[in-house]
């Protein structure tokens, strides 16, 4: 099975870069919706926080906000996972 990647620009280069030894098709380019896509059937969607970019926001109400884009993209499509 091949697994398809894509890593938001925003994330740090040495994740992106640890992802690359391990699986073949991993692509940088900007995301609208979550920080990592796995493509495929189902297609997963992640959200990665640090401790304290999770703190900084719930307390500025972002966290709130990309909950609701993470949630939108399961109701368009029963099969993707957030």
């Amino acid at each position: 099975m091949v697994v398809n990647i894509t890593v938001d620009v925003h994330e740090p280069d040495k994740l992106f870069i640890a992802l690359q030894k391990i699986i073949p098709n991993v692509e940088k380019k900007s995301l609208e919706i979550s920080d990592y896509i796995i493509w495929g059937r189902p297609t997963w969607y992640f959200e990665r926080k640090s401790a304290n970019d999770f703190i900084n926001s719930w307390m500025d109400g972002r966290l709130i906000e990309q909950l609701k884009l993470l949630c939108g993209i399961r109701e368009q499509d029963g099969n993707n996972r957030v």
